[in-house]
């Protein structure tokens, strides 16, 4: 015999998780996916069994973004010509990469120079 413990419908935080796997499995193979929430459902749940819905998708997204940086994925939802799109990005492939690294710049240190050099005008 069966118990039923919790169910994602009365329970929608249970979700989370799996959409958070659902991303690592698609971007496994992939350094990203740019494309509508449509486009992403029908990706990661193609036959169905999941039952989220674009909208769904979009949302449980939203509300894991820091379990997904966790794993190493970025995700950016927004609107582009009327169009929703989801951006996924895995760390490893982010632009940043060889792109030599830049010197830090003290402002307060060069604002004394400036100082320096406005003080030393007026005497």
């Amino acid at each position: 015999m069966w118990e039923l413990v919790s169910d994602s419908r009365t329970q929608p935080e249970l979700l989370g998780n799996r959409i958070v796997y659902l991303l690592s499995e698609l971007m496994r193979d992939r350094s990203e996916f740019i494309g509508t929430p449509t486009e992403l459902s029908e990706r990661i749940d193609p036959v169905g069994v999941e039952r989220m819905s674009p909208k769904k998708v979009s949302r449980q997204i939203l509300q894991n973004l820091d379990a997904l940086r966790k794993i190493g994925i970025s995700a950016v939802v927004h609107r582009s010509n009327g169009r929703r799109l989801i951006e996924l990005h895995r760390a490893e492939s982010d632009n940043a990469q060889g792109v030599p690294a830049v010197d830090p710049v003290d402002p307060a240190g060069s604002l004394r120079g400036d100082l320096r050099t406005v003080s030393e005008r007026s005497e």
